[in-house]
């Protein structure tokens, strides 16, 4: 990949979000807008096509080999989704003459039973709203750190996947709360269920719209300020520079783990740079693959000495560089055995390492490191590949110790461990989960 190829994957990457919320809002928007020329019997069928659609979208953009954030595609999918299932619902309550006038406030039309932005707005706040409640757990992103890995382990457009996808999320939910309510309120007080006039058509097919479109202008400068800003920061930076790998060690004793506490900076206005992190680390020229062997060497040069056993664990793309990460586990016999290394550090227990973590005091790259080794740990000592359990105990938990390292046969490599670690036979709707990750390729819950 060049620093061309580099470029303009981020290009993309940055401009992607823009496209993905003009895409997405753009949809909604539309099958709202349909609701002047569609009757009502012939609605819902517009807005399952549109989720179709999205759908199709993420499909694509999952096969390209383009970093992409689409969450709020997901999110608008599945406001379309529901939304569709509403408004059948509805209609079929209508043909049954099931809707009782006296609870719908206004006399009831049935050439009118709903209004569709009536539908869309409170769908689309309760879909965004459970999604922000939700937060990393949801599994749709659950299941692109998987593929992808962890913000930390894709550098500069992982942190801003994570930051605007949050943001994106949290101005959907206003935007749809505040139509929702301001809809309802023009509803209950002004409107009169006998046809659609010019005021209404303002309120609830226009004033989404407008504010629609002053969101995609919004967006558009936010997003070309800050490729504007990322092209101008990279000059000489690691990009112009060329493709790096990076080697990372992660050094084990017993139940200990060895690593390096900074010093306060004062000077320094990088907080990344006072969190604890392994001490064994190094960059070098790109490289594709590295062996045992060249991983060996590496830690004998940055130590001065010899592991007892040295392991691979996984391997994660760094977007914004074109680059490879590169983690290796490292077992020494004795604790003494770092006393003359060249890497300053100290060991400490997991419990220690625990409380960091919570404190915040540890670096991201080294809590992706080690909740991975432990999430695949657990699930291989518990399931089988398929996410069936090896003992009929439910809700069976293992014990983990970092002394048993050398002995665990599971390759840290193979996601699918992350996938069963998250769906197994101990959650609820396993098998149903199971057959939507089958065939729509673990887009979500």
């Amino acid at each position: 990949m060049s620093t061309d190829e580099v470029r303009y994957g981020i290009n993309h990457a940055i401009r992607g979000l823009w496209r993905n919320w003009a895409l997405s809002l753009g949809m909604i928007i539309l099958v709202n807008m349909f609701s002047l020329w569609v009757t009502k019997r012939w609605i819902p069928l517009v807005t399952f096509s549109s989720a179709l659609v999205l759908y199709s979208t993420i499909r694509l953009a999952h096969e390209s080999r383009l970093p992409l954030c689409n969450r709020i595609v997901y999110l608008s999918m599945l406001t379309l989704f529901w939304s569709g299932v509403v408004m059948v619902v509805i209609n079929l309550l209508v043909s049954k003459s099931l809707i009782i006038p006296s609870f719908t406030f206004t006399p009831f039309n049935p050439r009118i039973p709903y209004i569709n932005i009536l539908v869309l707005g409170p769908v689309a706040t309760i879909v965004t709203g459970w999604s922000l409640f939700r937060g990393r757990e949801q599994n749709f992103c659950k299941n692109c750190r998987i593929l992808y890995g962890e913000a930390a382990e894709r550098g500069f457009l992982g942190n801003i996947f994570k930051q605007e996808g949050e943001y994106l999320v949290w101005m959907f939910f206003g935007i749809s709360f505040l139509i929702t309510v301001c809809e309802y309120v023009y509803y209950f007080v002004f409107y009169i269920n006998v046809n659609l006039n010019s005021p209404d058509k303002f309120f609830f097919v226009w004033i989404p719209t407008i504010i629609y479109g002053g969101s995609l202008i919004f967006l558009g400068m936010r997003y070309a300020g800050l490729w504007a800003y990322y092209s101008k920061g990279i000059q000489g930076s690691s990009i112009l520079q060329g493709r790096m790998t990076v080697i990372r060690y992660l050094i084990m004793c017993g139940d200990d783990i060895y690593l390096n506490f900074p010093e306060p900076n004062r000077d320094s206005i990088c907080f990344e740079d006072e969190r604890v992190d392994t001490p064994a680390h190094v960059s070098l020229p790109y490289k594709e693959n590295v062996s045992d062997y060249d991983a060996e060497i590496c830690f004998k040069g940055l130590t001065g000495i010899s592991p007892a056993m040295m392991r691979y664990l996984y391997v994660s793309d760094c977007f914004n560089t074109g680059g490879k990460i590169f983690h290796f586990g490292c077992v020494l016999d004795s604790v003494d055995d770092m006393a003359g290394s060249r890497c300053l550090g100290e060991w400490i227990s997991l419990g220690t390492l625990q409380r960091l973590t919570s404190e915040g005091r540890v670096s991201p790259l080294l809590c992706s490191e080690i909740d991975r080794i432990y999430q695949i740990t657990m699930a291989w000592k518990s399931y089988d590949r398929q996410g069936y359990r090896l003992y009929d105990i439910k809700n069976y938990k293992p014990t983990f110790r970092l002394r048993d390292f050398r002995n665990w046969d599971v390759d840290y490599n193979d996601s699918n461990w992350l996938f069963v670690a998250i769906n197994n036979e101990d959650k609820p709707f396993f098998r149903v989960k199971r057959l939507w990750r089958k065939f729509i390729n673990g887009m979500g819950d």
